[in-house]
């Protein structure tokens, strides 16, 4: 069982989110998103992610996001929609340790990076990726655009670049069928490697989908942000309303 977040716990989360410079006007707007991940076997909270969407005449220009706990910022994640809707830019940075990971398009394709610490030369691999792709937070935009094919059943193929292996794998997205959860219709989504033998090796991603919103209500599986150990948090994430 999920441990609640209090609000005392949420105030401290939400305190230190950094100030932008995006102009006011009644064509630029800013949109607060805030999630808990937990751990998934024991439900024990992790840390939050604070999503801030900036749009401009309606459109989602770029994200900034903390993944924080009430007394310290983990990383940071910067994420360009300008370009591409479902295969953004991006760049992650590891604040306690310095690692970072990242992709940008480039003329002949996408430019995949990584950097393992402060202390480490930053790795590149430059590698076209065959359509439908999916970069970072772009998948969440292809599920959106593709939701009626989904809720009918029909399974769909993705590439979806891995920044921190420099490659991309293909998955596939298929509906598990809907619930309700106090009173709110939820469509749900497994992500699983179509390779055979990768299928093996990794567990799949279950998704929860708002019918009506058509945004994303939770997340299980393996969390892009590392324990203190090194090794990536298999949690279950929690989006607020």
């Amino acid at each position: 069982m999920r441990k609640v977040v209090t609000r005392a716990v949420l105030a401290a989360i939400l305190a230190g989110i950094p100030t932008s410079g995006w102009g006011a006007g009644p064509d630029k707007s800013i949109k607060v998103v805030v999630s808990n991940a937990y751990d998934r076997s024991t439900g024990q909270y992790l840390y939050s992610e604070v999503h801030q969407e900036f749009y401009e005449n309606g459109k989602h220009v770029y994200s900034l996001v903390d993944y924080k706990t009430p007394s310290v910022v983990l990383a940071r994640k910067r994420i360009d929609f300008s370009r591409s809707r479902q295969a953004p830019e991006f760049q992650l940075e590891d604040l306690r340790t310095g690692y970072i990971e990242g992709a940008a398009i480039t003329p002949t394709g996408y430019k995949l990076f990584t950097r393992k610490d402060r202390n480490s030369p930053m790795e590149e691999a430059y590698l076209p990726i065959p359509e439908p792709a999916v970069v970072d937070a772009g998948f969440d935009y292809f599920v959106r655009d593709n939701f009626d094919r989904l809720a009918g059943g029909q399974a769909l193929a993705v590439n979806f670049a891995a920044a921190n292996r420099k490659d991309f794998f293909r998955f596939q997205i298929s509906s598990s069928g809907l619930s309700n959860v106090s009173g709110r219709k939820l469509l749900l989504l497994k992500v699983e490697p179509l390779n055979v033998f990768l299928k093996q090796l990794v567990d799949p991603i279950h998704l929860a989908y708002d019918v009506h919103s058509r945004r994303l209500v939770s997340f299980q599986g393996v969390s892009n942000i590392n324990d203190e150990n090194g090794r990536n948090y298999r949690a279950r994430i929690i989006f607020e309303k």
